[in-house]
């Protein structure tokens, strides 16, 4: 009970900190995971070079026993030779004698070479007599050898009865057994250096690892947490898309209203020119009425699939047909093209807008003007996967171009410009205006596939 009092005591304080480490900047958490884990590798680092310094120790320390070994063998060889043939006169003893006596110098070579690395000041203090204490131990066992094979036993006897080799001897041997002492000291000192490294790494690489995955845990829950948020922005981002884009379609509904009440206008205007009973003119009204409903279905999307443009066009233009065939209100002219599916509603859309200001402001809305629709697939280079069609709206005999673009609905400014530019952003193309004094003049250039 009183380990889940703490933790619910603690729990607040938890989340808390935890709130807080997950303000923390992505950039700061990456450094500091970085620093731990370079942290991490150098503990590891040093305690695997604490290991093998001990290691080496614990060599070093072998070859160094063998060595002393060897040495105080081979001294032991010369003296058993030596005391044998003293006392038998068999030359036997003198094989081992020589032999030792041999082995000696590489033997004391051996164990300066292995306490070359030892540090300590008192090797030297005990390395430096043993030259010279070997020496004498050999003086002594020569004489006397030498003493014994010229037949002067006694004298041989002699020299060993002063003691002076036996002295040599067992200073040797403290000597030996000092080096020995000094180097096992050196090796423990080498795995008492590593135990303390290791003491040391164990609990600073526990505190890093902790701290790690802390960091780890707080960077899971503020990545969480940013991806969450990133969720919401991007729908707010989405929503506020989709208000922008309702509010244009409203707006577009509204300038819609406003032409087709502007073209109705005018369509009665056209049917009233031409001469005939009052039946005759409504039936006219009505028609054109009909077929700018058709060209608004057109526009708006009701039609799919790859159509004829010549097709398309003679459908959107027929609302503001008038005049006799020798002199049309609406003269298309072009080659058997055909618009994708993709690109019917964006270019009849276009066609529509610019029909409706014609209509209200421009050469349809006055006797006599003309609207000169022309098209032709351009060139395209060998291997390109789309052909650019171009379509040119000429008009001619209708007000001044100047008086027309003081208007905000006509084409070039206000919401019809918007439009039409969207319209060409769908499928990919360009739409360059002018208004010469003759009238004015839209290019559009779009490409359909090979």
């Amino acid at each position: 009970m009183e380990i889940r009092e703490t933790i619910a005591r603690a729990w607040p304080w938890v989340r808390i900190q935890s709130a807080r480490l997950q303000t923390i900047p992505r950039a700061w958490l990456l450094a500091a995971m970085t620093a731990l884990l370079v942290g991490i590798g150098l503990l590891l680092a040093q305690s695997s070079m604490a290991q093998r310094a001990a290691r080496d120790g614990a060599l070093a320390e072998a070859d160094a026993q063998m060595a002393l070994e060897n040495l105080n063998q081979s001294l032991v060889d010369a003296e058993s030779g030596q005391r044998g043939y003293l006392l038998t006169l068999d030359p036997a003893y003198l094989e081992p004698y020589n032999r030792a006596v041999k082995q000696l110098p590489d033997n004391l070579a051996a164990v300066k070479l292995r306490f070359m690395q030892n540090t300590d000041p008192a090797v030297d203090q005990h390395l430096g007599p043993l030259n010279d204490l070997i020496r004498t131990k050999l003086d002594e066992l020569g004489s006397t050898v030498r003493a014994a094979q010229a037949g002067d036993s006694i004298a041989a006897l002699d020299v060993v009865r002063t003691g002076q080799g036996k002295q040599a001897m067992d200073r040797i041997r403290g000597h030996l057994a000092a080096l020995g002492q000094l180097q096992r000291e050196s090796r423990d000192s080498a795995f008492d250096d590593a135990n303390q490294a290791e003491a040391r790494v164990v609990p600073l690489l526990l505190a890093m690892w902790l701290v790690l995955l802390a960091l780890l845990w707080t960077g899971y829950h503020g990545e969480r947490a940013r991806a969450r948020a990133e969720i919401a922005a991007a729908q707010t981002a989405q929503l506020r898309e989709l208000n922008e884009r309702n509010e244009l379609l409203a707006r577009e509904l509204a300038h819609r209203v406003r032409n087709l009440f502007g073209v109705v206008l005018s369509l009665i205007g056209l049917a009233a020119r031409k001469p005939g009973t009052t039946a005759e003119v409504i039936g006219d009204i009505t028609q054109r009425v009909h077929a700018l409903s058709r060209a608004h279905n057109v526009a708006t999307g009701d039609v799919s699939g790859a159509v004829e443009l010549s097709a398309l066009l003679e459908s959107l233009c027929q609302p503001y047909r008038t005049g006799d065939d020798a002199q049309p209100a609406i003269v298309l002219s072009g080659s058997d093209e055909q618009v994708p599916a993709s690109m019917v509603s964006p270019v009849a859309l276009i066609v529509h807008e610019l029909a409706t200001n014609a209509a209200k402001y421009g050469a349809l809305s006055v006797p006599g003007g003309q609207v000169s629709i022309t098209w032709r697939a351009g060139e395209s280079d060998a291997g390109e996967a789309a052909i650019p069609l171009q379509i040119e709206w000429r008009e001619t005999g209708g007000p001044p171009p100047s008086a027309a673009k003081d208007n905000a609905d006509q084409p070039g400014s206000g919401f019809g410009q918007r439009m039409t530019q969207a319209a060409m952003r769908q499928i990919g193309g360009t739409l360059e205006r002018e208004f010469p004094p003759a009238g004015a003049v839209v290019r559009m250039t779009v490409t359909r596939p090979a």
